[in-house]
């Protein structure tokens, strides 16, 4: 003969049931507690390092895509001394040196025709100038923009050589206003 029934309804059953789960838990308390907590700061651990992960990503994107905008900001300002200089060599016809030599012969052969001594390079000083200027500006927001780079020490280097062009054409023009004598000098020296 089969048992008998203990519990006839369903409610029955869930009371049953909840005393023999507290009754566990009563016995079991401090084991059930512990691996709670465990669990507990287990999952915070984990959730801090997904946060700390995606943080890190998030933060790795950003530095990208800003040195992705560093690098375009970098090559346009580069790209554009690099024009201001072939500009400068299509205005100076040439070499420099072909220039600066084609100056002092055009100055020497008209020295005897009347007319203001420097006007020549008072012209060539003024493109010159402006030309320095713009690139020292230029090279300014180069550095603003990437820092040290082989850009800038590029732009450095095109920006040095014009301001040589205008050191010589200054030091023509003086030349020219101490007289014939020092300015073939000066050319010799330059």
């Amino acid at each position: 003969m089969p048992r008998p029934k203990l519990y006839h309804t369903k409610a029955e059953r869930l009371c049953a049931h909840r005393v023999k789960s507290l009754k566990y838990y009563e016995k079991n308390r401090d084991k059930i507690n512990e691996s709670r907590r465990r669990t507990y700061q287990l999952q915070q651990q984990a959730q801090a390092q997904a946060e700390e992960k995606e943080r890190r990503v998030k933060q790795a994107r950003t530095e990208k895509r800003k040195l992705k905008e560093r690098s375009n900001l970098t090559s346009q300002l580069m790209r554009r001394v690099n024009e201001q200089y072939r500009g400068l060599a299509e205005q100076l016809k040439g070499t420099p040196t072909a220039f600066f030599d084609t100056l002092y012969q055009e100055y020497v052969y008209n020295a005897n025709i009347p007319h203001t001594p420097s006007t020549t390079f008072a012209e060539v000083i003024t493109l010159l100038t402006v030309t320095v200027d713009t690139m020292e500006k230029t090279t300014g927001q180069l550095y603003q923009a990437g820092g040290v780079t082989r850009e800038l020490k590029e732009a450095e280097e095109l920006t040095r050589k014009v301001q040589l062009y205008l050191t010589w054409a200054e030091d023509l023009q003086c030349g020219a206003m101490e007289g014939l004598t020092v300015l073939k000098m000066l050319y010799k020296q330059h």
